[in-house]
Parts: C-alpha cells; sequence; structure tokens
C-alpha cells in the first residue's frame, strides 16, 4: 500500500462494515452474558465503536462499551463524557450530571464539561443554570462559535426568541454551523409570527438542503397560516414526493384544501393520511367537519364519534357532533354533546353559544340567556352577542332587560342599523316614544334600504295618539345624523 493509500484510509476513518461485523459480535455476547474484558477490543478500538454507536444512535450497546471502556481507563475524561452523553440520550439525565460534576470537580474549566452540563440542564428544564454553565465555558473560550450556539438555542428553548436571534445571526456566517443556524433563525422567527423573515430563512435552509421534507413542511405551515394556501399545497406535495407516507403533510394538505374550499381534495388528502394514522383524532375530526359542512350530518357523526371513542375528552367533536344534532333537529342529543363539551371546555365562547341557540330555538330563554351571558364573560366587547341577548330579553318580554344589552350592541357596533333599530322596538314597549324615534332615525339612516321594513313592524308599536310625534322626532333624528357625518 502507498503512503497516499494509506492516508485515504486513514482520512476515510473506520469501515462501517466492519464497525457493524464487530458489535454484532459483541451484541452476540451481551446476550449470551459473556462480554467482558477478554472479549471486547483495547481501549481505542471501543473509543472507535462507541462513538460510531452514538452517532448511529445506538445508545443502550454505547452504553455497555462504555462502561468496560470505563474499567480499561477509570480515568480517563473522554469515557466518562461519552457516558455522560449516552445518559442523556436515555433521558437519564440525573445519572448524566453526577458524571459531568465529578469531571468538573477535577478541571472546573473542562470546557466540554460545561457544555454537556449545559445541554443535560436545559434539558431538565433549568434553563437558568444551563445558561451560567454556558457562560462560564465563553469565559474560558471566547471565541468557541458552539458554546455561543448552545448558548442562542438554550435562549430560544427559554422562549426567549429575540435573544436567541441575534445570536445566530453573528454565526450566520460560519462555515460549520451556518446550515443549523438558518433552521433556528427559521424557526424562531416563525414563532414570533415574523412571518416574512421565517420563510426567508426557510428558503435558504431549503436552498442548502433541497431534500429535507420536514424544512418544505414547515414553510407549507406557514404558508398556511397566512393563507396562501395555494403554496402551502405546492409544498406539502413537494414533501409527499420526497416522502410520500409523511402523515403531517397529507392532513396538513386536507387543511388548506379544506381552506379553499376544495372538499373533494381535502377529504381525499385526510383519507391517505389516515391511511398511515388511522386512529389520529384531529384529522377524523377535521374529515367529520367536512362532512358536517356539506350536510352530510349522519355521516358527520359517525366519524365525530369515532375521535371520541379514541379520544373522549375531544372536546372539538363532541361540539361538531352535537351541531349535526342540531341540523338535524335532534335537539336532546345535541344538547348533551354541547354539554359534554363544555365540561370538558369551559371556555369556550362558541360552545356557549350555540347551546344558547339552541335553547333559544325552544323557547327556553332564561336558560339561553344564562348561555348568552357566559359568552359575554369571555368576549366583553362582542356586539353580536349582546344583540342576541336583547333580541331573547324582547322575546320573553323583558324589556328594560334588553334595552341594556342593545345599548350594549351598539357601543360595541357603532354602525350597526339592526343595534339602533331594535333599541327603537324596544323604547316603544316601554312607552318612550321620542327615544324610540330617536333610534328609529339613526337606524333609517344607516341603512335607508330597510325603510318599508322598519315601518311595517315597528309603527304598530307606537299608539296612534303617539304617531305624528313619532315621526317628528324620527325626521329630527335622521337629519341630526346625516348632518354629523356630513360634517364630521
Amino acid at each position: 500500500m502507498s503512503l497516499a493509500d494509506y492516508m485515504d484510509d486513514f482520512e476515510k476513518g473506520p469501515n462501517p462494515e466492519d464497525l457493524e461485523r464487530q458489535l454484532l459480535n459483541i451484541t452476540h455476547a451481551l446476550k449470551s452474558g459473556k462480554l467482558n474484558r477478554s472479549s471486547v477490543p483495547d481501549p481505542e478500538q471501543l473509543e472507535v465503536l462507541v462513538e460510531y454507536c452514538i452517532e448511529k444512535e445506538k445508545f443502550p450497546i454505547a452504553l455497555e462499551l462504555c462502561k468496560l471502556w470505563i474499567e480499561f481507563e477509570p480515568y480517563s475524561t473522554d469515557a466518562h463524557l461519552k457516558m455522560s452523553m449516552i445518559m442523556n440520550n436515555l433521558e437519564n439525565y440525573e445519572e448524566a450530571l453526577d458524571i459531568l460534576d465529578k469531571i468538573l470537580s477535577i478541571n472546573p474549566k473542562d470546557t466540554e464539561a460545561l457544555f454537556h452540563k449545559s445541554v443535560t440542564l436545559n434539558q431538565l428544564h433549568k434553563t437558568d443554570e444551563a445558561l451560567k454553565c454556558i457562560e462560564i465555558a465563553m469565559l474560558n473560550e471566547p471565541g468557541n462559535e458552539d458554546l455561543l450556539f448552545q448558548k442562542a438555542y438554550i435562549l430560544q428553548s427559554e422562549r426567549k426568541y429575540k435573544d436567541a436571534i441575534k445570536i445566530y445571526l453573528l454565526l450566520e456566517g460560519s462555515n460549520e454551523l451556518k446550515h443549523d443556524c438558518l433552521q433556528e433563525l427559521a424557526f424562531c422567527y416563525h414563532s414570533i409570527s415574523n412571518y416574512e423573515n421565517a420563510l426567508l430563512y426557510y428558503d435558504k435552509s431549503i436552498d442548502d438542503s433541497p431534500f429535507d421534507f420536514a424544512l418544505w413542511h414547515n414553510k407549507g405551515v406557514i404558508l398556511h397560516t397566512i393563507e396562501k394556501y395555494h403554496q402551502a399545497i405546492e409544498c406539502y406535495d413537494t414533501v409527499l414526493a420526497i416522502k410520500k407516507d409523511f402523515f403531517l403533510a397529507l392532513h396538513n394538505r386536507g387543511n388548506s384544501y379544506a381552506s379553499l374550499g376544495k372538499v373533494k381534495e381535502a377529504i381525499e388528502s385526510y383519507n391517505e393520511a389516515l391511511t398511515l394514522e388511522p386512529a389520529d383524532v384531529d384529522t377524523l375530526h377535521n374529515l367529520a367537519s367536512i362532512y358536517g359542512d356539506l350536510g352530510y350530518y349522519s355521516k358527520a357523526i359517525n366519524i365525530f364519534t369515532n375521535a371520541l371513542v379514541l379520544n373522549p375528552r375531544h372536546y372539538q367533536s363532541f361540539f361538531g357532533r352535537g351541531i349535526c344534532y342540531d341540523a338535524l333537529e335532534d335537539f336532546p342529543r345535541a344538547l348533551e354533546d354541547y354539554n359534554a363539551a363544555i365540561e370538558i371546555q369551559k371556555k369556550n365562547p362558541d360552545i356557549w353559544y350555540a347551546k344558547g341557540d339552541l335553547l333559544y330555538n325552544q323557547g327556553r330563554y332564561t336558560e339561553a340567556i344564562e348561555c348568552y351571558y357566559r359568552v359575554t364573560e369571555l368576549e366583553p366587547y362582542n356586539a353580536e352577542i349582546w344583540y342576541d341577548i336583547g333580541i331573547t330579553y324582547y322575546e320573553n318580554c323583558e324589556y328594560s332587560e334588553a334595552k341594556s344589552a342593545f345599548e350594549n350592541t351598539i357601543k360595541f357596533a357603532h354602525d350597526w342599523p339592526d343595534g339602533y333599530y331594535w333599541l327603537a322596538k324596544t323604547y316603544a314597549k316601554l312607552d318612550s316614544v321620542r327615544r324610540s324615534a330617536f333610534y328609529y332615525g339613526i337606524a333609517l339612516y344607516l341603512n335607508p334600504l330597510k325603510e318599508a321594513e322598519y315601518k311595517y313592524d315597528l309603527t304598530p308599536l307606537i299608539s296612534d295618539k303617539d304617531l305624528n310625534e313619532f315621526r317628528h322626532y324620527a325626521k329630527l333624528s335622521y337629519f341630526k345624523i346625516k348632518e354629523k357625518h356630513q360634517s364630521s
């Protein structure tokens, strides 16, 4: 063998086939209980095998080999560092910390031990301690890019995305860390809803790794979020061209198709996703929701039921199924499902609203109002819910309460004519002719096309003796509001 051939072999490193063969023999020895110091290679070869196992994520066998390596060389810092990495990957974090603390008790400035300790502490969500470790290490090696990257990653873990971004931007030009920095920048910008920069860095990452399906998928998620559904679908299709069995791409492509109203394509995509993960509750729920929107209520109910068998606390499916029962006028079952959804998720205004509407439609006005008020606790500035409260009070002949509700309606929706009109009707019921005329004039100005409808509905509520007065003040109100709008 020439010197050049020898150097080539040296630079290529150990032959993976040879390593796999050695590992196979060691695995057999492990199973037979014959693995000991006499049946394994020397420490240098053990180190090579341990590093190979860590790289290939074969952590259980890496652990056994590392124990033997430590038997050979009980004071080897490298062996103990590798042991801590293995423990970390096996989620034995406390044991990893014990090993690292022993190394640091001998050499408190061991940069690699400090680095790995920060990684482990971060895994334990002890971010303050993790940062202290990195900062101590950086005092020893201020120009170490790996340490700087790790600091950014800890800040990112702590959701201090803007601080992390500053560091990643400094490292963007690094030859070794550029690829990782681009991806983390994309993630951080995504996390703070800076979608423009997130897309920029996903594109840069994709240019660097065009066949990384996860990057294409994440780009698709952002495009869907900013309602660029066609482009999102293109990304998901690219993902599936690279990895045809990627469940999330199928699920999210279904969501994008659904957002475009392409229900046939959405159903197909959801069904493809379910062939991969038939027990995915979110996909079942989304599929059922499409059938419900199409009016196939019985089919939707069956799919919602399947989702609830898999997850009896999936309140969204109780709510969706309740809507379908409601549409089929199976009110007892609808109410039962709304109540089940509320029992799980008490702070969802949509469920309380739907329950209130159901009770209203059954003429159970007092119960409906109770539900509507629960919506106002969650959405106090929602003019529509105050409007429905007013209508319900009005139907229940509670006119003073209706007045207060309609006053809130126009408070939160200044240009909604129906709010003013119903306030006019309520004042008519309260025998306040001038106040009724005042709000009627505003309603008529805001929507003159409804004049015939308003007159037909409201005039019978005004007594004959008060009708001329009503018309006079309604006209005054109309022209005052008109003059005010024109002057402003």
